[in-house]
Order: structure tokens, then sequence, then C-alpha cells
């Protein structure tokens, strides 16, 4: 007889056999299919909504390398390796784009959407090892975590690297299963009895017969955590984070199973460590074209460790120890919902007692579970300690916890106590799920302002693109030899203009006011205005000086405003005078509006 189990509590004990069987699989296979497709539309709605912040539009301006000249340069101190470009590379080509000026948001954003998705595909491989209803819950926390839908939805590598690092996490789970002698028999037998939440009371020797073989050769798991190494390796450096963590996890994952256990152990890391370095060296070099890169993929981390420790210029990204968990943990209003992640905190301590205080004879239960924890604490610490932040570094212990949270909330869904307790919890456990999904779908919607989000970071204005659009009305078509648009801004803090810019013909960037002719349409900082003036009207002879005029912003009613590079960050555009004189004529847009006033 089957039990009456698990996410499906409705169905009557007497409902046995064959058919009982395939309904209650048919079951947790439409739920686990609604938490991928639930995932996919919170992650791929309206992609375009927003304007690329900085970040973004760096990593589509390397996309650009790659469509004219099929490589991508490699800057070890800056940008990250080339797996993102490339992977965005091979998705705008497989969708039919035919050059770089057709991208749009929409496609660049698809890529991290994708591998977002990928990741509740992912919490298949925890089926065996956890059961199917750990598994079932970390898919649908993740499809609705809101950090996880805002950053899948950006254009930068943390995405990508929290997959990968799954998959390296999850091989090495895999592997110790298979390496400590876990047949599929009693695996089988474990995950029936996880899903009802029972312990085992097989002695997995005595479980093991002449006919039972490995779930899977070891070589497989090796082969997926060699790949997974040299992928994160050609991600982004802080990759090496996520090493260490997992190199600790594997420890306690490892169960020593007789003599010479731990030579051969040694024998398969080195065999997935060649793996990495190989996959990586060939990412890196471009096919084998640029060993160079190589070798600066390995000589970044002593850039990287001055960064870490916030010198430079990265003291602009300092923040405390406690930064992420203040962001992730803390309750913060946002479009008429709350954006927090403590849900997942709190259920993912429930999976750590629970998988801890597994019975004796689970021990590959509670070594799991301890390994779960053990990589999310290690890696959680390491990103705190260090003293540069960005907050979409949080995604990879994030998911950790998120994952710990699908155990605990399969131990409180399946509890064992009296239905007066059991049905408030369920209750409670869904209307939780409920609130977060909502939130998450609020956050995303086309009116919502993303420069007020928690999670925003140095978001871009949504002025840039309605900039570039008029400056495209305003500017002949015809190609020219000569600049049509000086940006000029200290440090190149002109980000993300070029991405948006890039239809336009001719425009030059400048860290400091340029010698010779001035364009006819001039970008600056306010802080450069007097230097941007000087050059305007003393540069040129007498007799050949333009007419500049402020250009600016109209919003609804008379006044106008500066354009806004990001909020708060202003910017001044100069244009002259000939190409304003159609304006009455409708050649500019209503967005726009001139000062008539000599600068």
């Amino acid at each position: 007889m089957i039990e009456n189990y698990g996410v499906y509590p409705l169905l009557p004990a007497s409902f046995s056999g064959s058919i009982g069987k395939r309904f209650r699989g048919l079951g947790w296979g439409i739920l686990f299919l609604g938490s991928l497709i639930l995932g996919g539309l919170l992650r791929g709605e309206d992609l375009g909504a927003q304007p690329l912040h900085c970040d973004e539009a760096v990593q589509a301006w390397r996309l650009r390398e790659l469509w004219r000249s099929g490589q991508v340069a490699y800057d070890p101190r800056e940008y990250h390796g080339p797996v993102l470009p490339l992977a965005a590379f091979f998705a705008t080509q497989a969708a039919g784009y035919g050059g770089f000026n057709e991208l749009n948001e929409e496609i660049l954003r698809a890529v991290p959407a994708f591998f977002g998705s990928l990741l509740i595909l992912g919490c298949l491989f925890l089926y065996a090892p956890l059961g199917r209803d750990s598994a079932l819950w970390a898919g649908l926390w993740t499809a609705v975590s809101p950090t996880f839908v805002f950053y899948n939805r950006c254009f930068i590598h943390e995405t990508l690297l929290v997959f990968f690092s799954f998959l390296a996490l999850a091989a090495v789970i895999r592997y110790g299963v298979v390496i400590g002698g876990i047949t599929s028999t009693e695996i089988a037998s474990r995950g029936r009895e996880a899903h009802r939440g029972e312990p085992s009371d097989q002695n997995p020797a005595q479980a093991r017969t002449d006919d039972s073989k490995p779930v899977q050769s070891r070589w497989v798991w090796v082969l997926i955590l060699g790949g997974a190494l040299g992928l994160m390796h050609a991600t982004k450096e802080t990759c090496v984070l996520v090493a260490t963590s997992l190199v600790i996890a594997a420890l306690l994952c490892l169960s020593p199973q007789g003599k010479g256990f731990w030579r051969t152990v040694g024998r398969d890391a080195a065999a997935a460590t060649l793996i990495a370095m190989g996959l990586s060296a060939a990412i890196y070099s471009q096919g084998l074209r640029n060993w160079l890169a190589v070798a600066d993929s390995y000589r970044s981390y002593f850039h990287y460790l001055t960064r870490a420790a916030g010198a430079g210029e990265a003291a602009g990204h300092v923040g405390p120890w406690y930064y992420y968990f203040a962001l992730l943990f803390g309750v913060h209003p946002f479009e008429g919902t709350t954006y927090t992640e403590w849900p997942v905190l709190v259920l993912a301590a429930f999976g750590v007692v629970g998988g801890l205080r597994a019975g004796r004879s689970d021990r590959y239960r509670r070594q799991i579970v301890a390994s779960l924890a053990t990589y999310t604490v290690i890696l959680a610490a390491l990103y705190s300690i260090l003293p540069y932040k960005t907050p979409w570094c949080a995604l990879g212990f994030l998911h950790g916890i998120i994952l710990l949270a699908g155990v605990g909330s399969a131990a409180l869904w399946r509890s064992e106590i009296g239905g007066l307790v059991r049905w408030p919890l369920r209750a409670i456990l869904i209307g939780l799920f409920v609130w977060v999904a909502v939130s998450s779908w609020r956050q995303i919607s086309p009116s919502a302002d993303w420069s007020k989000h928690p999670l925003a970071y140095s978001p871009s204005s949504p002025d840039v693109p309605r900039l570039a659009g008029e400056l495209m009305r305003l500017l002949p078509a015809e190609d020219t030899h000569q600049p049509q648009i000086q940006v000029i801004c200290e440090d190149h803090d002109y980000w993300p203009l070029p991405w948006y810019f890039r239809k336009l013909n001719q425009v030059g960037w400048y860290p400091s006011v340029p010698t010779g002719p001035p364009a006819p349409v001039v970008i600056c900082s306010p802080r450069l205005e007097a230097q941007v003036l000087e050059h305007l009207y003393s540069q040129p002879p007498p007799g050949k000086r333009a007419l500049y005029v402020p250009f600016e912003r109209q919003d609804d009613g008379p006044l106008s405003r500066p354009w806004e590079l990001r909020p708060g960050v202003s910017l001044l555009v100069l244009v002259q005078w000939r190409l304003l004189e159609g304006l009455v004529g409708g050649q500019v847009g209503p967005q726009a509006h001139m000062r008539l006033q000599r600068p």
C-alpha cells in the first residue's frame, strides 16, 4: 500500500498499486514543470523594459568585438572572462541576427534568463540524494526568488557563474554517492524513505547484491565536475571562492570506503582539474589562438586580490561585513510590495536541523545536508569578509540557502505532527510561497522603477535611450569622417551610452577635453562645462565659431531639465544651432527642449 505522504496529501491511503504510483509520479512531474514554467515567465517577461546599466553595457560592447573580429579580448584587470559574451554571440547568431547594431536588450538578457531557468531544472540532480519533495521545493523557491528573478534578467556574469557552480556542487554530491558504493536499489529505496520522512533501517552493505550496479559511473561525475570548474574559471575570477567552499564541502560529502579510497579520490580530483584547465584554456585562447590570454587568466588574481581588499578604484565598492545579510534578509518596500529573502533563510534552518537529525543509518543524507550547509556558510563568510562588495555576488551563497530551504520545506510539509498543527503549517508554507511569487512578479512590472529597487546598483536612467533616439533624429544619416558627437566624461564615466549610441555615426569618447575642432553635438559631465565651453568658443578661429545651445529633456509641462546618465548624475548636452532649426518642423521628438541662451 502506498502511504499518504509528500506533496499529495489529499490522495486516499487506499489509492495503491501501479496506477497510484504513476499518478503520484505524474503529479510530481506536473508540479516541477510548473515551477520551470513559472520561473521562465518571471525571467523572460518584457526583458527590455529597463535600460542596460553600466556593467551590462560594458559586456554588450565586448560582444561587439566578437561580431567584428570573431574574438573577444581578455583584460586581466577588468570585465571578467569571455564565457558571457561568447554565450551571447552564439545565442544571437542562432536567433538569426545579422549584425551587432541589430541586437537589442531582450536578446542580450535572454542569455542569463536561460541559465537562470536551467538552475531550476538542475534541481533534478537532488532528486535521488535528497528525495523528490526536496528537489521540487528547491525548484519552486529558485523559480520565485526575487533576487534570482532580478539578476537573472541582467546581462552580467553572476547567473552563469552560479549555474556552473551548482553543476560542480551537484557533481561532487553525486560522485560522493557513487564512490560511497550506494547502488541503484538502495538510492531508490532511500529516495522513497526521504520522501516519506522515514529513516532507513537497512545497512548499505546489506542492501548490496551481486546484481547491484552504481547509479552512474564515477567518471561521468568527474567529467561534469571538470567541465563545470573550467567554465567557472572562464566566467569570473571569483570562482576561486566557490572552489574553496566546494573542496571543504566535498571532504564532508565523501565517506571513506576501504583501503585505497583516498588514492582513488585524489586521482579523480587530478583528472577533474586537468579537464577544467584544458577547457578553460580552450575558451580563453579562443580555440588555442591566444595563449597570452590563458596566462593572463591566472595572473589576474594578483590584481583582483588588490581589488578585493577595496584598494584603488575599488574603494567605491567597499561595504561592511553584514552588507549582504542586511540586503537579502532585511525588509525593503518596493512598488507596493516587499523585497526580502527571509522566508528561505528560516526554511533553510529547518532543513539543516532536520537533515542533521536524520537516522544513524541514513548517514549519506546527513553528509549531503552537512555538505550543502558547509558550502553555503563558507561561501557566505568569504564574500562577507572581503571589503569589496557588489550585490549580485550574494547569488552564490543564496542559492545554497535556497537548496537547503527545499529540504526544510519538504520536512515541514511531511511533518508527522497532528493534523491540528500540520495543516496550518502547510497553509503558512503555501502562503509564504505565494507572497514571494507575487512580490517577484510585481518587481518586473514594466511600470516599476528599477532605480529604486533595493538590488539596483548604479542603474541607468530612462533618459539614456531617449537621448539616443533624439540624437538620431537630429544628426544626418550620411557617414562622415569627422566626429558627429563628442562624449567627454572623466574616468570614462559615460556608460551605458556606447551601447545606445551604437547606431550613430562617428562618436568620439574622451576622458578629457580633446584637441581639434568640436563636433556638432558635445556631451559632457557638468563639472567639465567650463573647459568644454572654452573648447567650443576658443579653439575655432574667428568667423568659424558655431553657436551651441543646451539641449535638454522636457517632461510634461513647460519646464525642462538636464538629461541624466544615472539618478543624480547629469549630462550636459550642447548642440549646434543649425541642427535645431528644424525643431518646429518636427524633426526633433517632443521629449527634447532647447534653451535659447548662449552658453
